[in-house]
């Protein structure tokens, strides 16, 4: 899952990288087709060419906001993600990438303080919501059906604590 706040708070929509060869349907009927990109990894990472998909859905979707001036994108040092192509097409949509040094990004991060440990503290409440409504396993079904909600209380109405976040940075 890789979700982008701006400083700003303005949320846009996650890419959610599912461990499949195939998708079945029922998998996103709770999701709205326009809050979500969905990609397929063999092992359910991200890789060079989901990263750049991403980024051409985050130009897009950042686009709307930032006219015609420069975003900045903080983002890990996975020499996977960081590709020339990538860089020539940032530059060419005005994003300048920042890449946080090796083993760092749990310290500088902006997201993994509060927003995200909010984000793992929801979700958490849907994994144990089901396993005592006699839920057994957790899996894609069960976590896409229950993303919004998660999405909903940590990002979308907790926007103070992505100040809170970024600001305890000092980014």
């Amino acid at each position: 899952l890789i979700e982008c706040v701006s400083a700003a708070g303005k949320v846009i929509p996650p890419l959610i990288i599912l461990a499949a060869k195939n998708h079945l349907e029922e998998w996103y009927q709770h999701l709205e087709k326009e809050d979500y990109l969905v990609a397929f990894s063999k092992a359910g990472y991200s890789n060079s060419e989901l990263i750049f998909e991403w980024i051409h859905h985050f130009a897009i979707e950042t686009k709307k906001y930032a006219g015609s001036s420069w975003r900045l994108l903080f983002m890990d040092n996975f020499d996977a993600h960081i590709t020339y192509e990538l860089y020539e097409f940032c530059i060419s949509k005005k994003i300048l990438v920042y890449t946080f040094p090796p083993n760092t990004t749990h310290i500088l991060q902006p997201l993994d303080g509060v927003p995200f440990q909010n984000y793992k503290h929801f979700h958490g409440v849907e994994v144990n919501n089901q396993a005592r409504a006699g839920g057994v396993v957790f899996d894609k079904y069960d976590f896409l059906f229950n993303l919004p909600k998660v999405r909903e209380q940590t990002l979308l109405r907790r926007l103070y604590d992505l100040d809170s976040g970024i600001g305890y940075l000092s980014i």
